[in-house]
């Protein structure tokens, strides 16, 4: 599902991810965007004003996502707006791999003649652990 996938199941399976993260299998609350986006943003350089930056992100997200306005975040507003824009799928932190960790894998486990090259099949297997992929 995660290689070849249609829209419909990634955006069920990343709303999954979401509302398992937060603990709530319904929605994702305006408090939880606030928490992922923090966790995820610790990574990333501080700002002197971090708090600030925060919750302009956070409006900006229930702003663009929270189709109905009730401070959360239904499967159905997370739909339409992946619909809109599918950069929202993965809006708090990548789920999804990249393009060419789908292809490295779909060569290393897909592609395979009845007898394995031994030298290319390491090669692969090099490149996809080196990416953080394993």
């Amino acid at each position: 599902m995660l290689l070849k996938g249609t829209l419909s199941d990634l955006i069920h399976f990343c709303f999954e991810v979401y509302t398992e993260m937060v603990r709530s299998p319904k929605y994702i609350k305006k408090e939880d965007v606030l928490l992922m986006f923090r966790r995820n943003s610790m990574k990333m350089c501080k700002l002197g004003n971090a708090e600030e930056y925060d919750k302009s992100f956070v409006d900006f997200v229930m702003t663009e996502v929270d189709k109905d306005r009730d401070n959360r975040i239904p499967l159905e507003d997370f739909r339409k707006a992946v619909q809109e824009n599918v950069a929202w799928l993965q809006f708090l932190g990548q789920i999804l791999p990249s393009y060419s960790q789908k292809e490295i894998f779909s060569r290393l486990f897909t592609e395979r003649p009845y007898v394995n090259n031994i030298e290319s099949t390491a090669a692969l297997i090099e490149v996809f652990c080196s990416n953080g992929s394993y």
